[in-house]
């Protein structure tokens, strides 16, 4: 819907005529106020067009509002064009999206496994490895409000943060050659992870035995204080109210 209806322009010589067929009077170059109806299709005057879904405003050209309607003759935003998505996928191949569809999943797999030797890119090497990459997912994070730039972090932030960034890395290998008891009161609790929701005091926790803190106080980089020498599995309990003390076993 376009919240104007009636917008002012200049004539051109591109455009005169076809305003004067309209009925409308004026000159090259001259003012003249016309229904927004009647402009023609390919206009860039701008008209605020209101999405049909959410009700919100933005300012575009009338040619970008036409061609938003085409499809399925309603105006829709980058979030409720999903809806248009989901209704040319089901015309199309028959699913809600490509994803569901085994047939396009099997020939998209074939197509990664053949040019990159993964199923999926983003699990290659060169993809997990890629500064640039990184760079632009990282900026995309804090455009859409997910993450906060450096700048604005204090120096501890910074320092937690990449920790917790190298302590992934490590984070298989530890799972993978844990025998499943609590590193610090030796209780089995591997089962745990089937037991009970994260955040649950019984929940299996990933903890530094030499702590964050003490690492950032006494100038020990964040990739030391996440080697795998470092890091043991213990209940979310023992490791809260371990908090910044060192190893206590």
């Amino acid at each position: 819907m376009i919240k104007e209806k009636s917008i002012k322009l200049n004539l051109n010589a591109k455009t005169i005529q076809h305003y004067w067929i309209l009925g409308y009077s004026g000159t090259t170059n001259e003012e003249i106020i016309v229904k927004v109806d009647d402009l023609t299709k390919g206009s860039h005057i701008k008209i605020t067009a209101i999405y049909d879904i959410c009700g919100t405003e933005n300012k575009i050209p009338y040619k970008s509002y036409l061609n938003n309607l085409k499809k399925y003759n309603y105006y829709s935003c980058h979030k409720c064009c999903l809806n248009k998505k989901e209704k040319t996928w089901l015309k199309n191949i028959g699913v809600s999206h490509p994803a569901k569809s085994k047939e396009i999943r099997k020939k998209t797999e074939k197509t990664n496994i053949k040019k990159c030797g993964s199923r999926w890119y983003i699990l290659t090497d060169e993809f997990l490895n890629n500064d640039e990459i990184k760079k632009k997912k990282r900026n995309t994070r804090i455009r859409n409000g997910y993450d906060i730039p450096d700048s604005k972090l204090t120096d501890w932030e910074i320092y937690k943060k990449k920790v917790r960034y190298e302590t992934n890395k490590n984070k298989n290998e530890l799972s993978e050659n844990w025998d499943g008891y609590d590193y610090y009161d030796g209780d089995y609790i591997k089962d745990n992870y089937i037991k009970y929701k994260p955040r649950n005091p019984e929940y299996p926790s990933i903890d530094h035995k030499i702590s964050i803190k003490y690492g950032f106080d006494n100038n020990i980089t964040p990739k030391t204080i996440s080697k795998i020498e470092n890091l043991c599995i213990t209940k979310t309990k023992i490791n809260c109210s371990k908090r910044a003390k060192n190893e206590t076993k």
